[in-house]
């Protein structure tokens, strides 16, 4: 069992608002039930309204009882306390409310005016006390003092009843304390607090997804990039090796130009040139015989069908270069969409992950990467096939996969697009010899430790100038009574 009292506070509704509804709602789905102590109601709309008329005629009371009418000048009546089991333990709705009464009545507020709310939405029972201060028979505030240490003994006593010790630090600290050793819980936490690091966290955790967002999208643009880059080299590559084709091409057309001015001049010139060149000029399937006559006895019939050879070999020699072309940046395609997904995969898992302790280490994101492409590898090269498929001309050599500025390569190719940090220089000595001091590098986490101290800061400036506009605003109200 942990018992957990809040701060005290004026206003029996806020509380009560807080108590008996949900979360930032108007339901109230997580109240389990309500008990009411010292009232003369049930209700709990009516107890809170009960508990707010006797504190607001605190000084009736006291005049009514012959008690002198002071009191600590500040009042704070409004009194909250938890009660929470273990997530294991299955306590009954009267065991519950007995316990409760029990704590209240070992700190001394057992006659108080108190409403019991029990809450379900949490996997471990709890129950909340709202009390208040003021005594309803002499209206004086009732101070349970050394409430902390008195609930900690009461419930180390209740769980070494049970027979189950649930916190073994508070038995400690008790035990300190009846040696006479001065003893502060410095591990239980505030609702402000755990509010307070629950938005620290979320914050920083809002940061980390920016990024792991950036991030991600390096590497992907990396990827793409690195496709671009090695398309354009597989382009230039078949561009020089196509290089002495394409000159051959050219050389041979000029010299088709000079035989057929020559052949224009004479009808043994343009013999020549028709028998020489006859398996280049007369295509397959046709009268050969006429088509030799025709050349021989008209120059501008050679011409067209040394036209028509040319055009022929220039549909041949782009023909082979597109279909190079066409089956190298389709294995391109193929590889990038493969490392694509690898890649895909590994930043939904990062996505999904618990966030670490420290800020993201660039090494061991590029470290994991690249021992998941080198296991996807592995993978690929048991699958692949014996011989792979002849592209056909004119067809995509890979179904359903468009050839486009894609690259493969792996994570060693993302590496080496990936620039390199520049080392650290030398360690340099002093004039007397002495090795200077080194300074620090930034370490992972740095940025996020600078910024919770800076989100903690800012959060104790707000706290601060709360505290000073309620302190003003309390100097007027003194001052405006004093007026009146």
């Amino acid at each position: 069992m942990t018992p957990k009292i809040a701060r005290r506070g004026v206003s029996f509704k806020g509380a009560a608002a807080y108590y008996l509804h949900d979360k930032g709602a108007d339901t109230n789905r997580r109240v389990a039930f309500c008990v009411t102590r010292n009232l003369p109601t049930g209700e709990p709309e009516l107890a809170w309204r009960w508990m707010a008329y006797t504190d607001r005629h605190a000084g009736i009371l006291k005049h009514d009882a012959g008690a002198a009418r002071t009191g600590p000048k500040e009042r704070k009546p409004v009194y909250t306390l938890s009660l929470s089991w273990h997530a294991d333990d299955k306590p009954t709705p009267d065991l519950m409310v007995a316990m409760m009464d029990s704590a209240l009545k070992k700190i001394g507020l057992g006659r108080c005016q108190s409403l019991y709310v029990a809450h379900n939405d949490t996997d471990h029972p709890h129950i909340h006390a709202l009390v208040n201060l003021v005594d309803p028979d002499n209206g004086k505030i009732i101070d349970p003092g050394q409430d902390r240490y008195k609930l900690s003994r009461w419930a180390q006593g209740y769980e070494a009843r049970a027979g189950t010790i649930r916190c073994q630090r508070r038995v400690e600290n008790n035990a300190r304390r009846d040696q006479g050793e001065w003893v502060v819980d410095r591990h239980s936490k505030t609702r402000q607090d755990i509010e307070q690091a629950k938005l620290i966290e979320g914050r920083i955790l809002a940061e980390r997804r920016r990024q792991l967002g950036e991030r991600q999208l390096r590497d992907r643009a990396t990827l793409k990039r690195h496709a671009a880059t090695k398309a354009h080299a597989i382009r230039a590559q078949l561009k020089e090796r196509f290089c002495p084709q394409w000159a051959a091409f050219y050389q041979r057309q000029r010299q088709d130009a000079r035989e057929l001015a020559k052949a224009e001049c004479s009808i043994l010139s343009r013999m020549r040139v028709a028998i020489g060149e006859r398996g280049r000029l007369q295509p397959e399937g046709t009268d050969w015989i006429a088509g030799l006559v025709k050349q021989i006895l008209r120059s501008r019939a050679l011409a067209e069908a040394m036209r028509a050879a040319q055009e022929r070999e220039l549909d041949q020699l782009r023909q082979r270069l597109a279909e190079e072309r066409a089956a190298a940046i389709a294995e391109v395609w193929v590889g990038y969409r493969r490392d694509y997904g690898t890649l895909r995969e590994a930043q939904a898992e990062a996505r999904t992950a618990p966030p670490p302790l420290a800020a993201p280490d660039e090494a061991a994101h590029r470290a994991d990467l690249r021992a998941r492409f080198a296991a996807r590898a592995k993978v690929r090269e048991r699958q692949k096939p014996e011989a792979a498929p002849t592209p056909t001309p004119g067809k995509r050599s890979t179904p359903g996969v468009r050839p486009g500025p894609r690259h493969g390569g792996g994570y060693d190719a993302l590496k080496a697009a990936t620039p390199k940090p520049a080392p650290p220089p030398p360690a340099r000595e002093a004039p007397g010899g002495k090795p200077v001091q080194k300074l620090r590098l930034p370490q992972p986490g740095d940025d996020e430790a600078r910024r919770r101290e800076e989100l903690k800061a800012e959060f104790r400036r707000q706290a601060e100038e709360i505290a000073r506009r309620r302190r003003e605003r309390k100097q007027k109200d003194r001052d405006r009574d004093r007026e009146r």
